[in-house]
């Protein structure tokens, strides 16, 4: 995010830079297509990083697809042309369906986007569904958080996750019909990641970025297609500011690290702690 750029780390903890695109301002989402060789890659401005956008602070949302092997830039989509109003943006996370089409989700605006395989952005859905929660932010940085990140399930549902905890169910052929889901308890706030398990379930990540308690691992598990679900906590990882949960190998699971609270504070930070976690 400071220097939006993409890394590429191996197994032994070595790392290379894969993507460095002036055009990026910050990284926020990442998402990898394997099937068309490529990683998706949110475009955020939060103010922080090494370089800022014309328009200036939380006015950009972009995706762009970079080859896998090599980086190279195949397009970027500005989502923020497409968005209704004149709103903030933070395109926070990205998910990709089997033909290709991309969701990403906005913490500052009640938006769904969809870009097609070749970069064709669209909306969704826009909805008080997607709105965020009064008070629920970063003072002076980030002001209430609404959609913070996003899954697709079986059932071709899309899963979205809001800092409050609370999570929203999103038929993708009939995001009209999207709803809350009924959750036996929430998500403890700040919901920050979602990770889709090959069960059908999902793992959720929440940040101590507010609380400065340490960071919470969930496990959701759907019932009724998804309308309902009931939440447990499986982990929790020491590092308060823990914002993202993703795949390792062999089934596992790890939660990412960054050193935000630095970044926030425009304060220098050097590395990043990937943890393996429990989701079951």
């Amino acid at each position: 995010m400071k220097k939006g750029t993409v890394t590429v780390v191996d197994r032994g903890g070595s790392t290379r830079t894969l993507v460095d695109d002036p055009a990026l301002v910050s990284v926020q989402g990442i998402r990898i297509d394997r099937a068309r060789n490529r990683v998706l890659v949110t475009d955020v401005d939060l103010g922080t990083a090494d370089t800022t956008s014309t328009a200036g602070p939380l006015k950009i949302a972009g995706l762009g697809s970079y080859d896998l092997r090599t980086g190279r830039r195949q397009w970027y989509a500005d989502l923020a042309a497409v968005a209704p109003g004149n709103t903030s943006h933070l395109a926070a996370d990205v998910v990709v369906d089997s033909d290709g089409t991309a969701y990403v989700v906005d913490t500052q605006s009640p938006t769904l986007f969809r870009i097609t395989r070749t970069s064709r952005p669209s909306v969704l859905l826009t909805s008080p569904l997607l709105a965020g929660t009064p008070g629920l932010g970063v003072p002076g940085v980030l002001p209430d958080i609404a959609a913070s990140s996003i899954a697709l399930v079986p059932g071709c549902l899309l899963i979205v996750a809001k800092g409050d905890g609370t999570l929203v169910r999103v038929p993708i052929h009939h995001p009209d019909q999207a709803s809350a889901v009924k959750l036996d308890t929430g998500l403890v706030p700040l919901a920050a990641s979602l990770r889709a398990l090959p069960d059908g379930s999902i793992a959720a990540l929440s940040s101590g970025l507010l609380s400065q308690k340490p960071a919470v691992v969930h496990r959701v598990l759907p019932d009724n297609s998804w309308h309902n679900a009931k939440v447990t906590v499986t982990d929790t990882v020491p590092d308060p500011i823990t914002s993202g949960i993703t795949a390792g190998p062999h089934g596992s699971t790890y939660t990412v690290s960054g050193g935000l609270a630095d970044l926030l504070q425009h304060e220098p930070n050097v590395g990043f702690t990937l943890r393996q976690v429990r989701v079951s």
